[in-house]
């Protein structure tokens, strides 16, 4: 059971001030909807820049660990654009995105989640963190030892940090 901190905010349809991290799957499984991902992401943060000019938007991706399953390429996860409020520069990282290869199914999910939580998150904002990715999570992860009870206590622990994930391969009609 999981209570509320006091130091979280409480949330209202009219609240303004937001601060949103994309953590995206960035492995060769990802070929065919990467490109829907991307434009997608961009929509969201257009969308939501409409509504508001204290969001903030940040962007990670995820791969596999290299050498553990992974390719020379690869990496857990990297920040491809801290915190900003500069939708320019967002839509650069987002547009910039490149795939690697993987080399398994399960994927760094934690890895990705964990270096999000670890970016500079305002105190007293509404706090989202969306990751989307086509392959599950290594429970728990080799090299971190990550869970998926770490990363719900991080996201916790910081005021809190909704999580939103978003399988793309329950998407796709077989």
């Amino acid at each position: 059971t999981v209570g509320i901190p006091s130091s979280a905010k409480t949330v209202t349809p009219d609240n303004s001030d937001i601060d949103i991290a994309f953590v995206i799957d960035t492995t060769g499984s990802m070929e065919d909807t990467i490109f829907s991902v991307k434009q997608h992401v961009k929509d969201i943060m257009h969308q939501i820049r409409q509504r508001t000019g204290s969001a903030r938007f940040a962007l990670v991706d995820y791969r596999d660990h290299p050498g553990y399953d992974g390719a020379s390429i690869d990496y857990p996860a990297q920040v491809k654009m801290p915190f900003t409020y500069n939708f320019i520069q967002f839509e650069i990282s987002v547009n910039a995105l490149n795939l690697g290869d993987g080399g398994d199914i399960p994927e760094t999910v934690y890895s990705g989640a964990m270096t999000a939580l670890d970016l500079d998150w305002r105190p007293g904002v509404r706090k989202i963190l969306i990751i989307i990715g086509d392959a599950p999570a290594k429970d728990p992860e080799p090299v971190t030892g990550y869970t998926w009870q770490q990363v719900a206590q991080r996201a916790y622990d910081i005021d809190p940090v909704e999580i939103y994930a978003l399988d793309l391969l329950s998407l796709i009609p077989i």
